[in-house]
This record gives structure tokens, sequence and C-alpha cells, in this order.
């Protein structure tokens, strides 16, 4: 009877010592073209960045972590299905590295994002409704290959900027040039003309607030 306690007390402090070991973890499921990997993150992270040559396809138990605030997307090429991201309503920035979304669906559920960056995007054009991002500061679509202003529906009062650095853009529309709720910035200007309005022509470190500037990332 005394050696039976004594092994229950014993399994008893090994069980403990574990879950203290794994208090304030989380553990994400992390579906790559290869197969299922688990990442243990702390369950105060507030940033998780994945970069190439990350083959991961899709990402489950972001939910969890309650504090996260901030996504990085830094050229996963594998990854195209964002509908994953409605577990993270509360996501304030979220950063996009050459990838093309199959759809733009999850931008409905991010009501708190704040920041949007499309870095690289590899398409001549794009159209994005911003209905449901109330709150969104900053856009940018930092280098890549658009080269036609960005058909942006229902812009937030809230945008402050809009930026298309090293983009082949050469042409604003003209209803563009009324606008007055945010700044654009372009540069360098390619402009086949002047134009009126709200833009600048300065690199955009020069010009923008230190919390939209974008760093650490491939473009």
């Amino acid at each position: 009877m005394k050696y039976s306690r004594i092994l229950t007390l014993a399994m008893l402090l090994i069980v403990g010592n574990f879950v203290y070991a794994n208090a304030g973890k989380e553990t994400l499921t992390i579906i790559t073209i290869t197969g299922t990997e688990y990442l243990t993150v702390d369950s105060n992270t507030k940033e998780l960045v994945f970069r190439k040559p990350s083959k991961v396809t899709e990402i489950r138990g972001l939910g969890k972590s309650k504090k996260l605030e901030t996504l990085v997307f830094d050229m996963t090429a594998f990854l195209h299905d964002f509908s994953f991201l409605t577990d993270v309503p509360g996501l304030k920035k979220l950063v996009i590295v050459s990838i093309i979304p199959e759809n733009w669906d999850f931008l409905k559920d991010l009501k708190k994002l704040e920041i949007l960056s499309l870095r690289g995007y590899p398409k001549k054009t794009i159209i994005l409704d911003l209905q449901y991002n109330t709150v969104l500061e900053y856009l940018e679509f930092y280098s890549g290959t658009l080269d036609t202003y960005p058909d942006l529906l229902n812009v937030p009062d809230s945008l402050q900027y809009l930026n298309l650095s090293y983009t082949y853009i050469t042409d604003i529309p003209q209803d563009k040039e009324s606008v007055t709720g945010y700044t654009t910035i372009i540069y360098p200007n390619k402009l086949k003309r002047t134009v009126e309005g709200k833009f600048i022509f300065k690199k955009a470190e020069a010009v923008l607030p230190e919390k939209y500037i974008i760093s650490g990332v491939s473009h």
C-alpha cells in the first residue's frame, strides 16, 4: 500500500510538472503540401511570421492565441486560401508578400484590421471591397507588378494612407484627384501627367508614421 501511494504521488508530480511546463503555450496545426506539422507558441504571442521556403497551405488553431495582432506571410508560395484567418477576428496587422489569395472574402471578418500590406502583389490589377474594414488606416501595394490604380470599394473614412510605391502605375483616374480622406504615396513618380489632390511623390519611409512602415520582409 505504501509503495502504491508513493508511485501515485510520483505520477502526480510528473503530470503536474508537465502541465506547468506547458502553461501559457498553444499548439498550432500547420498543414503543408507534404503533411502536417505542429508549432508551439506562447499564448501571449502578438506576432507570427511565416517565410519562404515554408510550404504551409493552412493554419489551424490561431484562435487559441487571443493576443495575436500581427500575421506576416512572406512569399509562402503554396498558401492561397486565407479563410483560416476568420479564427483571428482581432487581427490588427496583416502582411501578405508576393501571394495571390484565391479570394478576398476573409477580409470581411477582420473588422479590427488597421494595417493591410500586399507587398510584391504579382498581378496588374486588383479589386478590393473594404466595407467591413471600418478601422483600416494603412493600405499598401508596395512593389509588385500592379500597373493600374487599385479599384477600392467602400473605402472607410479611417484610411490615412494608400502606398503605391515601386509599382508600374503611370496614370491616376481623375476622380481620385478629388479624394480628400486619404493620402496616396507614389514613388518614384512614373505618372504621365501632373495630378492634383492628396498625392506625395517621396519615399514612403520619409513621410509615414513609424507604425505604418513595414520592415524585415522580402519586398
